[in-house]
Parts: C-alpha cells; structure tokens; sequence
C-alpha cells in the first residue's frame, strides 16, 4: 500500500464515519459492493475508477470544496486522473471498450459477488461466465457496473462487443464482423488482417495470449454464436450476456450460468430512490408499492415510469400509481419513438424468434387463469401431447419468456402476461380456444 493510497483511503473512511454510514450503507448509496469500499479504504485498490469515485462523493453528500478535495485525493492515487494503470511502455495500447455504467445501479449485491468468485476461479481455461434472463432485467447494466469495479485487475483490457442477438435489426453480428471487431480494438492494421474470419479470429487469439483481459459479448442470440468468439487463455474471462439460457455453453465450455430475475422490493425501492430522491418515496409507501408491483420488479419497466414520474414533478406518486394502473396492458410502458425504452418492443424480439407451437404455448398462456403452467394443464388446453407441450414450455424457458418454478412446473411475471394476452387478441386464440373445447 502506498502513501497516496492510505490518504485516500484514510479520507474515505473519515467521511463515511462523518456521515454516519457503515461500509455497506455507503456500498447500497453509492452502487457499489461493500468489497469494493472495503477495498478502498484498506488501500488494496490500486487504481480505482473515477465514476466509483465520484458515485461515492455523491453518496457521501461531499459538495463544493469538501467534494473537489476528496477527488483530488482519489486523482494523486490515479496518477493524474486516469482512471487505469500507466501502460507499460510509451508506445502500449490499453483498449477500455466498456460503456459508461448505468447513471442508477442498485442492488444485485448477491450477483455481483458471484461474478467475481465465479471469474476468480482458475481451472486452466478461458473462464466464461452466462448472464441470462428476461428482456429488460439488467443483465448489460449487470456486467457493465462490475466491468467497471474490476477493471484494474484487467491490466491488458476490456472488450466489449454487441452481438445483436435480440434486436430491432432482427439479424445477428457474424463471426467475420466480431472478428474484425477484435481486431479493431486491438489495432491490427488493415493490411495485416488474414482473408477469412476463421484466420482473423486465430489471429486475435494469438494476440491475447497470457494476457489479462475481460471481454464482454452482450446480447447473444446462442451459444453457437459465441463458441467460435471465445479465446483460448486461461488468462481472460469472459461474461456473455443473453436472453437465451446458453445451455450449449455450460455443456462444451463448463461456462457458469447465472440468471438474473426480478429486483427485489427493497432494490427496486433503492433504484426509485436513486431516481426520483427518497424524501419523494417516503411521503407515499404505499403508492411506492404499487408501482413496483406494476413494474414486476423489472429494472427497465421501473426506469421508464421513474422518467416520466421525474417529468411531472407535480403529480404525487399515488397519482401515478393510480394512472400506471388504469392503463390497458403495457401502454404505459410503451414508447414508439424509441425502442430502447419500450417494454413492448422488448418483449417482442423474443418472442419473433420462437417456433410454431412454442408461440401459440406462449399467447395462451396469456389466458390460463392459473399462475403455474405445466404439461398437461397445456396439453388439454391445446390438443398436443404432455410431451409436446413440455418441449414447447422449456423452448419459452430457454429464452427466458416464462420461468421454471420447480419440476415441470413455470410461472410467467404479470408484464410478460400481459404481452402474451396482446399476441393471444392478436392471433384471436380465445376464439379458437373455445371452438376448440366446443
């Protein structure tokens, strides 16, 4: 440890005592682990990120001087405020392709921790670990935020590539492109780049070699997508995200699978808070409550209603809860000029890639009055077999449109119900239902 890393470390923990806050109050206010502030004030961190530190000078409630004096403390330790380690060597290129973290995280302390026992582990491989769930359950902001915790242990770099899986485009990043894109990040000049993208994707596993860098492949439609993207350095880790449960992955690369489900209520109420201020919350819990149940819990459907909430300062949250209520199916959570935040618009590029039986398993499921789906409630509803039906139910399991709940038995969250009574109107298969059982 060093003197300028004591300093800081010695600053930060004076201000948490200040503020009255333990370390994992201050981990909850600020989106961070409680690892990560532990670290922080021991001076184990050598280089921490500047978006950590200025999270944790907001959580602090340091303004103006007190503010400007705890980040020059955190720029000594960074050496200038670069916010990762001085390359090795005057010439070296460090590639930080990871996004900028979302402006809110909450919570996911449990999933978080898990990324880092399951990436720490050593087995002689290219470590890879799945992310997968629902549409709109985080699972970018996930491997985003703790990218960004993590990147000094990543001295070679962080890659991150979008595989267009699940999208408006409908159409996949191909292997020749994500090759390219590699190669991009790491700067092979365009005349050293081999003709095919079989060459290309040797190439850049040559390259990283014995390097220590994080890739991660976001939005995967498969596992057959990502296998010829992986490398072969037990010195990288990789963290794919996907709605597709990637079993593939688990059975050839012995990848670590980690679904991410709903926020709980206490973390949806920290993700409101972050948003909108807690006094805001505190002055109606109930209408809070309400909120969250119309939400599901789902990360992208709370900040959608957290940003129009933010847009009508004047209207108390009971209003819009009320309002967030009386609205038929998922309009108040649609935006048609922009498809990144419309849960519609979500849901459906999931359900355009399923087959035949599994989409017609999926609209009635919309209109089974039960909150479990299994086999032969299916079957009888539908005319197919036990066996078919539960084929079709675990093809909308792998992509995360309903849920396992235990054996043979799924639940479905209230908003992709919703969606899946739309497609059902739609399709008009409550009046093929009935003249089915006629």
């Amino acid at each position: 440890m060093d003197e300028d890393a004591g300093g800081f470390g010695d600053r930060l923990r004076a201000c948490r005592k200040s503020a009255g806050l333990s370390q994992q109050e201050l981990a909850e206010r600020a989106g961070l682990s409680i690892r990560a502030v532990s670290k922080l004030e021991c001076g184990r961190t050598r280089w921490p990120y500047p978006d950590s530190v200025d999270r944790l000078a907001g959580a602090l409630g340091l303004r103006d001087a007190e503010r400007a004096e705890f980040t020059a403390a955190a720029q000594r330790r960074l050496g200038h405020g670069t916010g990762h380690p001085p390359p090795r060597g005057s010439q070296a290129y460090v590639p930080r392709q990871v996004p900028a973290p979302v402006p809110v995280f909450t919570g996911r302390a449990g999933e978080l921790a898990a990324l880092s026992r399951m990436t720490g582990e050593r087995d002689g491989t290219a470590l890879v670990t799945a992310i997968t769930g629902t549409a709109g359950a985080g699972k970018t902001a996930l491997a985003v935020h703790w990218a960004h915790q993590v990147a000094e242990g990543f001295p070679d770099g962080q890659l991150f590539v979008n595989l267009r899986g699940f999208g408006p485009a409908g159409t996949p990043l191909t292997s020749a492109d994500a090759a390219r894109a590699y190669l991009d990040a790491l700067r092979v000049r365009a005349d050293r780049l081999p003709a095919t993208a079989e060459a290309q994707l040797s190439l850049f596993r040559s390259l990283v070699a014995r390097k220590r860098l994080l890739i991660i492949l976001d939005n995967a439609r498969n596992a057959a997508q990502v296998r010829p993207l992986l490398p072969g350095s037990p010195t990288c880790r990789v963290i794919v995200t996907s709605r597709d449960q990637l079993r593939g992955l688990t059975v050839t690369e012995a990848a670590r699978p980690l679904t991410l489900n709903a926020l709980a209520s206490a973390e949806a109420r920290q993700l409101l808070a972050g948003r909108l201020g807690f006094a805001r919350l505190a002055a109606n819990r109930h209408a809070v409550d309400q909120i969250i149940s119309s939400c599901a819990g789902l990360p992208l459907a709370l900040c959608i209603v957290a940003a129009r909430t933010e847009l009508r300062p004047d209207l108390p949250l009971d209003r819009i809860a009320i309002e967030l209520a009386a609205w038929p199916g998922l309009d108040a959570l649609t935006d048609t000029g922009d498809p990144a935040a419309d849960i519609r618009a979500a849901f459906s590029w999931s359900y355009r890639q399923l087959d035949s039986d599994a989409a017609r398993i999926f609209r009635l499921a919309g209109l089974h009055p039960g909150l479990e789906l299994e086999p032969r409630a299916i079957a009888a509803m539908t005319g197919m077999t036990p066996a078919l039906a539960s084929r079709a139910l675990d093809a909308l399991a792998r992509v995360s449109l309903i849920q396992a709940a235990s054996q043979e038995r799924y639940t479905m969250d209230r908003l992709l119900r919703a969606y899946a009574l739309e497609q059902a109107v739609t399709h008009e298969e409550s009046a093929n239902l009935a003249a089915a059982t006629v």
